[in-house]
């Protein structure tokens, strides 16, 4: 009499352990990961023209994602072709190009404290948006961008840029004034201790104002003629198509004002 096999429903419970890795699987990664760490200590290298390493004006006023993402591409190509797997990056949205390079900087950040071009960028961003000093400290910790009191050298840094411009305006003989603005304020402790106490804050912003057109001719001992008895067309001379159009603007402002004072004009305010 032929005997019936159990279903599978009576089968004993069993699990399926995932097959462990060979030594040629683990020799394989470990050869992966060594070629990965010489990519990186490559670019970590003072000799490595890496865009990591910048700091200046021109490069964070012009820096775009895709550089940094093809510098990686390039420079550790095998680094590159891991992240962009594990990021799915064939389907090349910003977004995803914008974490890669962010993870790229962060990255060479936690290697070497020089090139640290991202994390400039990030704390001039938190600095432009009034982040507090718990957001910096929580982004530092993570790499992602400098302790709160290195955003003054960058600033001080991106000002050194405006001063080179500074001396090839003057070197032209462009005229300027200084522009000062103080800043007064005042920053409270949540807990106030013998050494942490509130502290009162000046600072002077300061700027300079180039003059488009040069009055370094002009006699400024005093006035040439009284101002009642000055002729403004001799002071503006407009063309036949500025008189136009002034005399169109003294229009619209005359009929706004008749339209807004007097109620019988009212009606025109639709035309």
């Amino acid at each position: 009499m032929p005997q019936s096999t159990p279903d599978s429903a009576s089968q004993p419970f069993q699990i399926i352990l995932p097959v462990q890795p060979t030594r040629t699987d683990e020799s394989f990664f470990k050869g992966i990961l060594e070629k990965i760490n010489v990519e990186l200590r490559g670019v970590a290298r003072g000799d490595t023209n890496s865009m990591l390493r910048s700091r200046s004006f021109d490069r964070l006023s012009n820096f775009s994602d895709e550089q940094l993402v093809e510098e990686l591409k390039t420079m550790c190509p095998i680094t590159y072709k891991l992240l962009a797997c594990m990021l799915e990056l064939e389907n090349c949205s910003e977004k995803k190009i914008a974490a890669l390079s962010l993870i790229y900087g962060v990255i060479m950040f936690k290697r070497c404290k020089e090139l640290g071009f991202i994390q400039s960028i990030n704390t001039i961003i938190l600095s432009d948006s009034g982040a507090n000093t718990e957001v910096y400290e929580r982004f530092n910790k993570l790499g992602i961008c400098f302790e709160k009191t290195m955003k003054y050298k960058i600033q001080d840094e991106i000002g050194t840029h405006f001063l080179d411009k500074v001396v090839e305006q003057v070197k032209a003989g462009n005229t300027f004034s200084f522009v000062l603005d103080n800043i007064d304020w005042e920053v409270k402790v949540h807990e106030m201790r013998s050494d942490n106490q509130n502290q009162s804050v000046h600072a002077v912003a300061t700027s300079l104002v180039f003059d488009r057109v040069s009055c370094s001719h002009l006699d400024d001992t005093e006035p040439q003629r009284s101002l009642a008895e000055t002729d403004i067309k001799q002071l503006v001379e407009l063309n036949v198509n500025d008189a136009e159009q002034q005399r169109q603007s003294y229009k619209m402002i005359a009929a706004k004002i008749l339209c807004e004072q007097i109620p019988a004009f009212s009606f025109l305010k639709t035309l």
